[in-house]
């Protein structure tokens, strides 16, 4: 193959990939504890893997006290969702900072299991600049679209009751 086809074809590639907004701005998890976009840069993968965690159990509180809630499902010793509300199988992130094919490849798995058990995979994402803005198999939610799924399905207002706790507990 010659370098002009290898060029063009990646040149393809690029342009047809998704245009991922700055990760500058701050969200309302950064806001709980008055995390700044400077602070949150110098260690990217720590900041995105707690406020990871943050923002799952924030959720889960949401829904835990529903009927139509329970908790995650197993399937042999992976969870493939952090939770269950009615017909949904929730899974929740920060942000989708990794479109390699080991992590395409385990949602797509997961989301086959889901379907084949009655569910529909559903991803609430909080931020709205994933390096992906859509998953096989997954419904998908970012930014203002996952607040109002919360809101109509826990009847409580989501983004009022953050906002109550902003600054609250500054690091």
């Amino acid at each position: 193959m010659e370098l002009d086809t290898i060029f063009r074809t990646y040149q393809q590639k690029f342009q047809n990939r998704a245009e991922v907004l700055p990760n500058n701005e701050p969200d309302i998890l950064m806001e709980v504890f008055g995390i700044t976009s400077e602070q949150k840069q110098k260690n990217l993968q720590y900041w995105h893997r707690e406020l990871g965690m943050c923002w799952q159990k924030v959720v889960i509180e949401f829904f835990r006290d529903l009927p139509q809630y329970s908790g995650p499902i197993k399937n042999g010793s992976e969870e493939p969702c952090d939770l269950v509300l009615k017909n949904y199988s929730i899974d929740t992130k920060y942000r989708i900072g990794s479109g390699d094919s080991g992590t395409l490849k385990k949602f797509r798995e997961n989301a086959e299991y889901l379907r084949g058990e009655g569910y529909t995979p559903l991803l609430l994402v909080l931020r709205e600049d994933n390096l992906i803005k859509s998953v096989k198999g997954w419904e998908m939610l970012t930014g203002k679209e996952t607040m109002k799924f919360i809101e109509e399905h826990s009847g409580k207002k989501f983004e009022n009751v953050l906002r109550t706790y902003q600054k609250k507990f500054q690091v």
